[in-house]
């Protein structure tokens, strides 16, 4: 009778351990939350099953009288059509998830004022500069919309 090497150790040929085996090798476990990097990033291991990584796109509407020769800022960084965003009639949309803060409640604030904390929330900005009647225009803080697909 030979011995196999199984993936959990050494046994035999229909699976029982041979008596006085040497190795006790037990079986190694990968982590249940990491995220799994070979054939598709939207699969997310966890605990309970698989999820599917749901995409987000932002959306943003152009000011009004916006032709087609303008520049974009995101963060106050230059970004380019077609690698950062695309433009779809009057909206911008980003493949990104982009966030704006929003208004601070009393002790966020309060804890600011004091000194005690620092608000470390995600805050975008985008930008938009462009021609209107021969003169420069710039569109600052634009609203973001967030869009799930």
């Amino acid at each position: 009778m030979s011995a196999i090497l199984a993936a959990c150790g050494e046994s035999g040929p229909r699976g029982e351990r041979p008596a006085g085996s040497p190795a006790s090798a037990t079986c190694a476990r990968t982590s249940p939350s990491r995220a799994t990097t070979t054939r598709a990033k939207a699969l997310l291991l966890t605990r309970d099953g698989i999820l599917w990584r749901v995409s987000e796109q932002t959306r943003v509407q152009l000011p009004a009288g916006v032709g087609s020769h303008f520049q974009v800022f995101l963060n106050g960084v230059p970004q380019q059509e077609g690698r950062d965003f695309r433009r779809l009639g009057n909206e911008l949309v980003f493949e990104a998830r982009l966030a704006q803060e929003g208004r601070l409640g009393f002790w966020r604030w309060l804890s600011l004022f004091l000194g005690v904390a620092g608000t470390y929330r995600q805050n975008d900005t985008v930008d938009v500069v462009y021609e209107v009647g021969g003169r420069r225009a710039v569109a600052t803080g634009l609203p973001l919309e967030r869009v799930e697909r």
